[in-house]
C-alpha cells in the first residue's frame, strides 16, 4: 500500500511527464488494436465461399498488351459446353437498376446484378431463405440480400412473394442471402436473371462476339488443368470472335488474385 501511495505522489508531482506517457501508451494500444482489426479483416477477405481455391475469373489480353476483366457475352455459354475442366460458371453485369415496388414501398438498389443460373453455384453465398437450386431458373426470379428483403418484408420469409419492377414486371422472390460483410468484394443487394435483359434491344445489340462487357467467374473441377482450359477458351476465340478481336487472349486467373 505504501509503495502505491509513493508512486501516485511521484506521478502527481510530475504531471506533465505522466500525461505524455499516458497519451503515448493510449495511442500505442489504439494503434495495435486498429492494426489487429485490419489484419483480421484482410485474412477474412472473401472467405465466405466454399471451394474458393477452385474459383477463377477470366481476363482478356488484347493485342496492344492491355488487360481487362471482361469478355464477350457469348463466350461463357460456349465454354460451358466445350470445356470439361469447368464445373460451374456464371457471368454477371450491372446493366441497370430497376425500381422495385411492394404496395407503397419503392426502392432502387445500386448493387443490382443480372446473373444466370450458375451464380449461386460459383458464389456459395449462405442463404437465409430459399434454395440455391431453385433460384434464377426462371426469367422473373429475383434473389435479395437480407437487408433489401427486410426493407420490403421485415423479418418474414418472402420466398414466393412478388415484387413489381419498373411498374410492370412481376418478380418472384426465390431466395434471400444472409448478411454479407464489408470484407467481401461481391455484395449484391438484388440479383435478377439475365433472361430479363434479352427484352432490352440495347443489351441484345451488344451481346455479340465483338463487344466485351461480361465478367465471367468459374468454379473448376478438382485438379483442373488451367493450361488446357486456357487453350480451349482461346480456341473458342479463334472460331467465334469478330475478325477484329481474334488476336485476343483469354487468361484464367485465380479468384484470390482479383
Amino acid at each position: 500500500r505504501q509503495h502505491i501511495k509513493t508512486a501516485i505522489r511521484n506521478l502527481w508531482k510530475n504531471r506533465a511527464f505522466t500525461t505524455i506517457n499516458l497519451v503515448g501508451l493510449t495511442l500505442g494500444l489504439s494503434g495495435i488494436m486498429v492494426l489487429s482489426v485490419m489484419v483480421f479483416q484482410f485474412l477474412q477477405f472473401d472467405q465466405l465461399y466454399k471451394d474458393k481455391d477452385r474459383m477463377y475469373y477470366l481476363k482478356t489480353k488484347v493485342k496492344d498488351g492491355g488487360e481487362y476483366e471482361q469478355t464477350t457475352y457469348p463466350l461463357l455459354a460456349e465454354a460451358l459446353k466445350n470445356c470439361p475442366e469447368i464445373e460451374a460458371g456464371t457471368h454477371f453485369q450491372q446493366w441497370y437498376a430497376p425500381w422495385l415496388k411492394l404496395q407503397e414501398k419503392e426502392i432502387q438498389e445500386d448493387r443490382t446484378f443480372f446473373a444466370d443460373t450458375g451464380f449461386l453455384n460459383v458464389f456459395s453465398f449462405p442463404l437465409k431463405f430459399g434454395k440455391s437450386t431453385e433460384a434464377l431458373r426462371n426469367k422473373f426470379d429475383v434473389v435479395l440480400s437480407e437487408e433489401t428483403a427486410e426493407k420490403f418484408f421485415g423479418k418474414d420469409n418472402p420466398v414466393g412473394k412478388t415484387l413489381t419492377a419498373d411498374d410492370s414486371i412481376q418478380l418472384t422472390v426465390k431466395a434471400v442471402l444472409k448478411h454479407i460483410g464489408n470484407n467481401n468484394s461481391i455484395r449484391p443487394n438484388v440479383v435478377l436473371s439475365t433472361l430479363l435483359l434479352q427484352d432490352y434491344p440495347g443489351f441484345n445489340d451488344n451481346a455479340n462476339w465483338y463487344n466485351g462487357f461480361a465478367e465471367n467467374y468459374l468454379k473448376l473441377k478438382p485438379g483442373a488443368n488451367i493450361t488446357k482450359l486456357e487453350s480451349q477458351l482461346n480456341q473458342i476465340v479463334k472460331l467465334n470472335y469478330h475478325p477484329e478481336r481474334k488476336k485476343d487472349i483469354i487468361r484464367v486467373v485465380p479468384f484470390t488474385e482479383r
